[in-house]
């Protein structure tokens, strides 16, 4: 069922394919895979329209539990400074020619080049309270979105 205000603002929510079992600690897992061919026309039309979103800064909001995911960084290279945690994260990242970006992303150096790349692993962690009856409570969930080169023994390219 769609609400009337996630049409207004342009929410949509979906059910992730991410299965998270309480109490038990992961390692990295492969979520999916997809690759698109820039000489193919109908893909190349996929590539740009990522492009858009990824230089627009488009945000990702995510809930576990029904508790929003927090997406936290330094806001200098202070360690002194604490964190900055928001409630929403970018897809990707755009470096403009200049070594500029919008997000708060840690631009590769590009060398006067545009660059685009895909948030494409997610570290999630989940702090919890143990209660009483030795059931727990959910209180914090926490991610980090990075660009993996390799995951699983295996090349992966995030860069559109």
């Amino acid at each position: 069922m769609v609400l009337l205000p996630q049409v207004l603002f342009g929410d949509r929510y979906h059910v992730s394919k991410y299965e998270i079992e309480w109490l038990k600690a992961e390692s990295c897992k492969e979520l999916c895979t997809k690759t698109y061919d820039n000489s193919i026309p109908s893909e190349s039309v996929y590539l740009e329209a990522i492009k858009k979103i990824v230089a627009q800064d488009y945000q990702q909001h995510w809930v576990v539990d029904n508790m929003p995911v927090a997406w936290c960084t330094q806001s200098s290279q202070d360690s002194n400074q604490k964190d900055i945690c928001t409630t929403s994260f970018p897809v990707g990242c755009y470096i403009d020619k200049n070594g500029q970006t919008q997000s708060r992303c840690d631009p590769p150096n590009v060398a006067g080049k545009e660059y685009y790349y895909l948030l494409n692993h997610i570290e999630i962690t989940i702090e919890y309270k143990k209660m009483a009856d030795g059931t727990g409570r959910v209180i914090a969930v926490k991610i980090k979105p990075t660009l993996a080169r390799k995951l699983q023994g295996r090349s992966r390219k995030g860069d559109v």
